[in-house]
């Protein structure tokens, strides 16, 4: 399994920067063919969804170019150029709610990865204090900073596995190629209650059907086909 990893990696590796020299070359359409297949198979990397923003903004698909920041933003949450790309890519598109925050004002720090490392290694060094102090026969008091640091690391990979099981339940999707619809129920003769722009960044509340539950920035909510918008999962 871990050659078979390390093959795909490297076999990635190459294909993408292929299409890198692609998108500095003016290439776009054929950056894109390369770049998609492998964002759509679950293999993109923060610089993947990075440079894939990249060829849509420069495309003029800024809709779609939303997406990827924010999927480039949810792994690289500090860097500077994705905020910056995402924030300009925003400002040239018209009539947009406020966007869909992030499920835990945390993520906008560290990601999920590398909140569940730090309480790992916690989680270890808490352990090791511990059974050191027991061997040498002094358990009480003296093990009490294993035990804090221990449930400390427990405590943060706790709040990591419930980040990603709220990245997962409640994604986020953006509205990508038309006006998407929003009823008042997950049905197609559903009221229409109101309008949602391309650009459109949303918080799925729930699914049902063909139909998702979603709601803006504004705190608005309703019912949109699962066609009108790309789901970041």
């Amino acid at each position: 399994m871990m050659v078979l990893w390390l093959w795909l990696s490297l076999a990635f590796a190459g294909t993408l920067s292929e299409a890198d020299d692609q998108f500095v070359a003016g290439d776009l359409d054929a950056a894109l063919e390369v770049m998609q297949p492998v964002a759509d198979g679950g293999w993109g990397s923060g610089k993947l969804h990075y440079n894939l923003a990249n060829v849509y903004y420069r495309k003029g698909e800024l809709a779609r170019s939303v997406l990827h920041y924010r999927y480039a933003q949810r792994v690289r949450p500090r860097d500077g150029n994705v905020h910056h790309n995402l924030a300009l890519a925003r400002s040239e598109l018209k009539g947009l709610p406020e966007p869909a925050g992030l499920p835990s004002s945390w993520m906008a720090l560290v990601t999920t990865g590398e909140l569940s490392i730090v309480g790992l290694l916690l989680s270890l060094v808490g352990t090791g204090w511990i059974m050191l102090w027991y061997r040498r026969e002094q358990p009480g008091i003296l093990a009490m900073p294993g035990v804090i640091v221990l449930l400390g690391g427990l405590a943060l990979c706790s709040v990591a596995t419930g980040g990603v099981l709220a990245v997962h339940n409640h994604p986020l999707a953006v509205v990508v190629d038309n006006d998407a619809l929003v009823r008042d129920a997950p049905r197609t003769d559903g009221g229409e209650r109101f309008r949602l722009p391309p650009g459109s960044e949303l918080s799925v509340v729930s699914e049902l059907g063909q139909f998702l539950l979603i709601e803006d920035g504004d705190g608005r909510r309703g019912w949109i086909s699962v066609s009108a918008a790309a789901v970041a999962r």
